[in-house]
């Protein structure tokens, strides 16, 4: 669901599923997916989520379920299925009392 939502909200990109159950890259590196715009590639990290709560220059994604730090992936991607929304930031977040916290400037794509 993620990549179909991707490669329609980012139009001229690639989603290569790489994070399969045994892979070295899920495995040792957490990579799920690889996602091209342009010349650039982006790792990223993909949890699901429940909501998204504005506060004071933050957002706190809530219900991501196993919360911990990717540092080898370069964007943390989060689906909603019911919602068939995903929002994707920067991996320059925080995780606080089992939620993940980012600046607001690290939201960098909101599809769905």
């Amino acid at each position: 669901m993620a990549k179909k939502i991707i490669e329609n909200g980012l139009p001229n990109s690639i989603v290569r599923k790489v994070g399969r159950l045994g892979s070295k890259e899920d495995a040792f590196q957490k990579i799920d997916l690889v996602v091209t715009v342009g010349d650039k590639q982006y790792k990223g990290q993909v949890k699901g989520f429940s909501e998204l709560i504005p506060s004071e220059g933050k957002i706190v994604v809530t219900g991501a379920g196993d919360t911990r730090n990717y540092p080898k992936v370069d964007w943390m991607i989060f689906v909603n299925l019911q919602k068939k929304k995903v929002v994707i930031f920067e991996n320059k977040g925080n995780v606080v009392m089992g939620n993940y916290v980012f600046d607001e400037p690290s939201l960098i794509h909101n599809l769905g």
